[in-house]
């Protein structure tokens, strides 16, 4: 079957990004069909150009749409469109302190920067709801840059000690030379406080 090639690479990464164990046990993100479920938002361009869709807007299950999504869908020059974070959900983003254990060390924040340029300062993303371009994802390879990560991460040096999810750190760092970002009422997370959240255009829980 030609689905087969595509299953094989979505396993892969599966088992790459829960490589520790204890970096998720959430059922929809363990191993097994859920798992790539989850991550088919990796490879839409592979299993959608082929039917002449060229532009897909992806949101989590459990996202609420409280405004047109047309201005997403307008930016046509650009690979990827992500919501930044706010700075409510940083406080509890792969990316900082929660509690005492540090999710990622300063050594590892200036290896990712260097090899990645990612900056975690400016480039948070939630990879919840995105929109994609195919054609240029497909051009850039961008799951194969994702995957390049997750391998990085889990057999040459561990970059984070809890990744959010098996997938979302990895994406984070790998699509940060393709993401144009936009207001974070775009992808409002549950640590906003409710008057902020009522001004959001995607509620994100």
């Amino acid at each position: 079957s030609t689905s087969q090639p595509l299953l094989r690479r979505l396993r892969t990464f599966s088992d790459l990004s829960n490589a520790y164990s204890g970096v998720s046990t959430r059922l929809d993100l363990a191993w097994g069909s859920s798992a790539i479920m989850n991550n088919l938002r990796f490879v839409a361009d592979e299993l959608l150009l082929p039917y002449g869709i060229s532009r897909v807007l992806y949101l989590d299950a459990d996202t609420c749409v409280r405004a047109p999504l047309s201005p997403l869908l307008q930016r046509d020059e650009h690979v990827v469109v992500a919501a930044e974070r706010d700075k409510y959900s940083m406080l509890i983003s792969t990316w900082t302190t929660r509690g005492r254990n540090i999710s990622v060390h300063s050594a590892e924040r200036r290896l990712i920067r260097r090899r990645w340029g990612f900056n975690s300062s400016q480039h948070q993303i939630n990879a919840g709801v995105l929109r994609l371009d195919l054609q240029r994802w497909c051009r850039n390879k961008l799951f194969d840059r994702i995957t390049e990560v997750a391998n990085y991460h889990a057999r040459v040096h561990r970059l984070f000690r809890w990744v959010g999810g098996s997938n979302q750190a990895f994406a984070e760092v790998a699509l940060v030379p393709y993401v144009h970002h936009v207001r974070q009422e775009w992808n409002c997370r549950p640590a906003m406080p409710g008057s902020a959240r009522k001004r959001c255009f995607i509620q994100h829980d």
